[in-house]
Formats: C-alpha cells, sequence, structure tokens
C-alpha cells in the first residue's frame, strides 16, 4: 500500500510543481535587454520620459516629413520592442 501511495504522490507532486513554476514565469516574466535604438536603425528621433501616476517612462519621439496619420506602438506581455 505506501508504494502505490508513493507511486500517486510523485505525478501529482510533478504536475503542482510545474504549474507554480509556470505560474511564476507568468506572473514575473524575463526581461528581455534592448537590442537596437531607433538611430542604430537610421530612424532620427530624440528620447524623452514621462511620468505616469509617478512611473517614468522612457520612449523615443520621431517627426517624419509629411506626416500621415499617428503610430503608437506597444509591446506585449513578455515582448519587447526589439522583437517588432
Amino acid at each position: 500500500m505506501p508504494d502505490l501511495i508513493l507511486v500517486l504522490l510523485i505525478p501529482v507532486g510533478l504536475y503542482l510543481m510545474v504549474n507554480v513554476l509556470a505560474a511564476l514565469l507568468c506572473l514575473r516574466p524575463p526581461r528581455v535587454p534592448l537590442y537596437l535604438t531607433p538611430d542604430q536603425m537610421g530612424i532620427p528621433g530624440r528620447r524623452i520620459e514621462l511620468d505616469s501616476d509617478g512611473v517614468r517612462l522612457a520612449a523615443t519621439w520621431t517627426s517624419p516629413e509629411g506626416p500621415v496619420g499617428v503610430l503608437v506602438c506597444l509591446h506585449g506581455f513578455v515582448m519587447n520592442r526589439a522583437e517588432w
């Protein structure tokens, strides 16, 4: 009987550990370093910083010649703007 309990506890324990690890990775994803800047890609612009609810946000302001619209690029939860 103790062998049957051990056989059942090991897979259940592994299943729970995998789920806890997946939850931790979803809640605190690893940070991806920024590899390219707009200057390195040949896009002229200037770096600006914005304050939003006490959090400082960094951005790049670009002014194209003859603009026809506005494009706001946002990255996903785990993504970085380097992955666009």
